[in-house]
């Protein structure tokens, strides 16, 4: 969350409440993916491919973890709109 928060308090904390809010849990993958940022282990991989695999590889691979990112944040959304609109 820290990390996240970039040493600011107020954006940690909302960070934190948006988190449980939107995922119902705390945890750091629910913490990056309600933020939009990467894990370090998809940042590490990502370096990986870059540094170690032909380019033509590491572009595809990175095209497929884009596109499914952005499914997944479609999806979020559309969760997170459901939760905030649902009558009682």
């Amino acid at each position: 969350m820290c990390r996240l928060g970039n040493g600011d308090m107020r954006q940690t904390l909302n960070i934190l409440q948006s988190t449980f809010m939107a995922a119902g849990e705390v945890s750091e993958a629910a913490a990056y993916a309600c933020t939009g940022n990467p894990l370090p282990d998809q940042v590490r991989a990502i370096l990986e491919w870059l540094l170690n695999d032909p380019m033509a590889t590491a572009y595809d691979k990175l095209t497929r973890i884009q596109a499914r990112a952005l499914g997944e944040v479609a999806c979020a959304r559309v969760a997170c709109l459901a939760s905030v609109w649902a009558v009682p």
